[in-house]
């Protein structure tokens, strides 16, 4: 048995097939998932697991070299907003209005992790970083305790 780590047995197979420039959303509940793509869907109930929560478990887990965020989250959500870009503080970032980051998400997600977080604008896309330990050392993140 798995004692530490993502033990979400569908959720780690799907990280461990990550390889470099590889895309990886995680939404909210209510987020339009494309019909026909990839879903891993860890909800349990209305506002759990949050996206910050999945967010730590990912971090813990792999590198990632870019983020792209909703361009409203800045002022919709400013505690996730804070959170992320003081994350991420290397990483390429985007911002970008629903219907571009809908389309970018659709286009190049290899799955989608659905939340159960309800807060507007929670939704991000994580590009994943190379395997190589010099590009996962540069993109390494510790989670704020």
């Amino acid at each position: 048995m798995k004692k530490k780590g993502i033990l979400n047995a569908e959720l780690a197979y799907h990280l461990t097939q990550l390889r470099h420039m590889d895309y990886v959303v995680i939404c909210d509940a209510g987020y339009p998932v494309p019909k026909d793509s990839v879903l891993v869907d860890v909800s349990l109930v209305e506002g759990l697991p949050t996206v910050p929560q999945v967010l730590r478990a990912l971090v813990e887990e792999c590198a990632f070299q870019e983020y792209t965020v909703l361009a409203p989250m800045k002022d919709v959500n400013p505690e996730y907003y804070a959170l992320v870009t003081g994350l991420f503080k290397v990483q390429d970032s985007y911002e970008l209005p629903m219907d571009e980051f809908r389309a970018k998400a659709a286009e190049c997600a290899k799955f989608y992790i659905r939340t159960g977080d309800t807060l507007p604008c929670s939704n991000m896309i994580l590009m994943s970083a190379s395997g190589v330990r010099e590009r996962v050392e540069k993109y390494d993140v510790v989670w704020p305790r």
